[in-house]
C-alpha cells in the first residue's frame, strides 16, 4: 500500500494504492529514494538495470517452472541461467560496483534455488535437485553465478529477509530437520512449491 493514511494492512485504506507486482515495487522503491543508487542516474547504466530485469524476468520464470514441476528436464534451466550469468558485471553486483533493483530483483529467487536444489525439493527425480546444485553453486562453469551469489547472499539484508524463507519451508515440512532421518517421500507428498 503507497499513498495512505496509516491504516492495518489487513484492512488498507481506500486511499490507498495496491501494487502487487515485485519488478514494479522496486521500481517504486527506487524512484521513492533517488539518491539510494537502487535505479543509477546514468541513463546506460539504468538502462541495463532494466535490460538485466528483463532478461531474469523472461529467461527464468518459464524454465524453471517447467523443470521444478518435472516436466522438463534441468537443461533450458541451466541454459538460462547460463545466459543471465553472462549479463553479470565483472565488478560485483548484476550492473557494476553497486547493489542496485537488478540484484533485488534476482536475489530471492538464487537463495530459494540454492536452498531448494541443494536439499533435493522439487516434482524431479529424486536426486535431480541435488545435481542441478552441484552444477550451478559449485562447477567452475557457473563460477561467476556462484561469486555474484556469495556477494548477494552475505548482505545483512538479505539474511535479515531470507531466514523467513528457510524457516517456512523447514515449518511448511518440505526440509527436513534431522538429516538422517529425512523422508524425501513427505515433501513429495507435500503441496510443492512453486
Amino acid at each position: 500500500m503507497y499513498g495512505s493514511p496509516k491504516s492495518d494492512p489487513e484492512n488498507p485504506s481506500p486511499e490507498s494504492e495496491k501494487i502487487a507486482e515485485s519488478l514494479v515495487l522496486l521500481e517504486l522503491v527506487a524512484d521513492l529514494y533517488p539518491d539510494s543508487g537502487l535505479l543509477p542516474k546514468d541513463p546506460v547504466q539504468r538502462a541495463r538495470v532494466r535490460f538485466f530485469i528483463d532478461a531474469i524476468s523472461n529467461k527464468l520464470p518459464a524454465s524453471y517452472a517447467a523443470f521444478s514441476s518435472g516436466a522438463e528436464s534441468p537443461d533450458k534451466f541451466i541454459e538460462a541461467l547460463a545466459e543471465v550469468q553472462e549479463l553479470l558485471s565483472p565488478d560485483g553486483f548484476a550492473v557494476g560496483d553497486r547493489f542496485t533493483i537488478a540484484d533485488a530483483a534476482i536475489a530471492p529467487f538464487l537463495g530459494r534455488w540454492e536452498l531448494l536444489f541443494r536439499n533435493d525439493v522439487g516434482r524431479f527425480a529424486e536426486g535431480t535437485g541435488t545435481r542441478v546444485h552441484e552444477v550451478l553453486f559449485q562447477s567452475e562453469r557457473f563460477g561467476r553465478l556462484q561469486k555474484y551469489f556469495g556477494k548477494i547472499s552475505s548482505r545483512q539484508s538479505f539474511k535479515n529477509s531470507f531466514d523467513s524463507v528457510r524457516v517456512s519451508l523447514v515449518q511448511a515440512g518440505l526440509l527436513g530437520v534431522i538429516p538422517t532421518e529425512f523422508d524425501r517421500s513427505s515433501c513429495l507428498a507435500a503441496p510443492r512449491r512453486g
